[in-house]
């Protein structure tokens, strides 16, 4: 083989679009060898003793992003969506649960994914959240669709009394393409938000909040934004209630569509009228090495009262993953 041809195949086998075109046709196995030999990010610097989850996702890949977890009656439950390569076909609600908060499986009896797209080749779900809420699971998800060139966004509910049987989806909402993005529901003061990003087509990306306890969401109201690094803008969050604060695991982007994203912590006193951005949060020193982009974290308060946290991110092999920040600290920087 001549040494163009060479260059030729390394340069096609180290772009995202081919592995997103070919890698998802290899058996588990395979596309698990390669991870295990070629992704630097297998093995991290245990400087934080960050590890990564071997989900076993419907799709044999044991890829996933977007995860978000919940503690209840003793179990880590989390919710993530398959992304193999970066492949949208495969990201569909899928749920996990674990006694150690490291081994995640699906619950006995359950069919995985719990939802797929209503219709049309191009549309795709994403954007998974779980919480509890009156004797229920509920876990809401997004759907993007493509009509004649136009793009809306649906977001859905799905309940459970056991994690195994599961509703029909019930439309929550819809609109425009980019204005139901990232849901994250709290439960504070009584009262169960909605916070989730917005995108509309001036521009301007916006944090927004909704009650539940409507039937129709209720009016969004903007949430103020303050200290903002300069340069990024909002992609995808994470909101969890501390006494009364409310505490964020925000993604931040150069640009739309989650462009050099990186972690940072952001914490609200008024409620969740407003956030302030305190400062970034890396997954080891040399973050840069290891990883392309972070699409989106989500914490739990354990039993013993320290934080844990999982982070989704794509890393230098295109693969993407998501990674166990056990005892996490919210100060934490290098």
């Amino acid at each position: 083989m001549s040494k163009f041809t060479i260059t030729g195949l390394w340069a096609r086998l180290t772009r995202s679009w081919f592995h997103k075109r070919y890698f998802t046709k290899l058996p588990g196995t395979a596309a698990q060898a390669y991870v295990r030999f070629f992704d630097k990010a297998v093995k991290l610097p245990q400087e934080r003793s960050a590890m990564r989850l071997d989900l076993p996702t419907y799709d044999g890949l044991s890829q996933a992003v977007h995860p978000d977890l919940l503690l209840h009656k003793g179990k880590v439950i989390m919710v993530a969506t398959p992304y193999p390569f970066g492949c949208d076909w495969y990201e569909n609600p899928c749920i996990f649960v674990s006694s150690n908060s490291k081994s995640f499986a699906p619950p006995a009896g359950v069919s995985q994914p719990l939802a797929l797209p209503t219709e049309g080749f191009k549309n795709h779900l994403s954007d998974a959240e779980i919480h509890f809420w009156q004797g229920e699971y509920h876990i809401i998800y997004r759907e993007s669709l493509f009509k004649n060139s136009i793009g809306s966004d649906r977001l859905y509910l799905i309940n459970s009394p056991d994690l195994i049987k599961w509703s029909k989806p019930t439309l929550l909402a819809e609109a425009e393409e980019g204005l139901l993005t990232c849901p994250s529901v709290v439960e504070h003061n009584g009262k169960r938000t909605m916070f989730h990003v917005a995108y509309p087509k001036n521009g301007e990306i916006l944090l927004q909040r909704r009650d539940l306890l409507s039937a129709s969401l209720g009016s969004a109201q903007q949430v103020e934004l303050k200290g903002m690094p300069e340069g990024r803008v909002l992609w995808h969050i994470d909101i969890v209630p501390e006494g009364e604060k409310l505490l964020g695991l925000f993604t931040l982007s150069t640009g739309g569509g989650g462009q050099n994203t990186k972690l940072y912590y952001a914490q609200s006193t008024d409620g969740g009228a407003s956030f302030e951005i305190l400062h970034p949060i890396r997954l080891c020193s040399n973050e840069d090495k290891y990883f392309l982009s972070v699409y989106r974290a989500s914490m739990y308060k354990g039993a013993r009262g320290s934080w844990q946290a999982y982070v989704s991110a794509r890393t230098a092999k295109h693969t993407w993953h998501i990674y166990y920040l056990p005892d996490f600290r919210v100060d934490w920087t290098f």
